[in-house]
């Protein structure tokens, strides 16, 4: 059921996202992950064009296949004008045969022109981690993606988001994971989740201009308490 909010004088409705809402919450993806030095060295010389397709079919079957089993939801912030101005996937446990979670994983298969080696460095360390770590997706819920439109970031979507997410594990009494970057791991370690690993990179290391950065692999206990003013040790 949405439900309205006010948040920076204007008010705003939050719900699930749809099948119908695939193109714009891809497009919102692609704008939001411009504005990453990670996936900007990973993205290589693939055209916007390409690098659009990509997303909408990476989110594809996690959204109509994964919906259907149960396995995914997704939710969005909207606008009075009906515009999704943010959203945020969830992976819910759900007991999956092989080929059903093959149907509702994301096709993560990036077009020539990706940084080769970044990408190796995210399939084998990255997509990994949060298994590494306990993650187990027939019990616990995993957080996919926050994306929030550039022109709207830090007016506290993101954080709406993630109390509708945190709302929804608590009512199952579950876990969830999320492997995050560091403009994202401040919010969640406010938010009642614990570092448990953190991976170091320098994307100079990789061809890519950034220096040094990481990924943050953290997860939320059931019922965990808000620590507004806890903050994310980044050194």
């Amino acid at each position: 059921m949405p439900f309205t909010q006010s948040l920076s004088s204007s008010t705003y409705s939050l719900g699930l996202v749809t099948i119908s809402d695939l193109p714009e919450i891809a497009e919102i993806m692609v704008q939001a992950m411009s504005q990453d030095t990670f996936w900007g060295g990973m993205k290589g010389t693939i055209t916007p064009e390409e690098e659009y397709q990509f997303t909408y079919e990476m989110l594809l079957p996690q959204v109509v296949n994964g919906g259907q089993m149960g396995a995914y939801e997704g939710w969005k912030v909207v606008d009075e004008h009906g515009r999704i101005l943010a959203w945020a996937g969830l992976s819910k446990p759900v007991s999956l045969t092989e080929e059903q979670k093959k149907m509702a994983t994301a096709a993560f298969q990036f077009p020539q022109g990706r940084n080769q080696a970044l990408y190796d460095f995210f399939q084998n360390r990255v997509l990994p981690s949060a298994g590494k770590n306990g993650c187990d997706a027939s019990r616990h819920f995993q957080r996919q993606n926050t994306m929030v439109r550039p022109e709207y970031q830090r007016q506290g979507l993101g954080r709406l988001l993630t109390e509708k997410c945190n709302e929804v594990a608590d009512a199952a009494g579950a876990v969830t994971y999320v492997c995050a970057r560091p403009g994202a791991a401040g919010l969640f370690a406010q938010m009642g989740f614990e570092t448990l690993e953190r991976l170091d990179f320098d994307l100079n290391d990789y061809g890519v201009q950034g220096g040094k950065t990481a990924l943050f692999v953290m997860r939320r206990d059931s019922g965990a308490q808000n620590q507004r003013g806890q903050k994310l040790d980044w050194s």
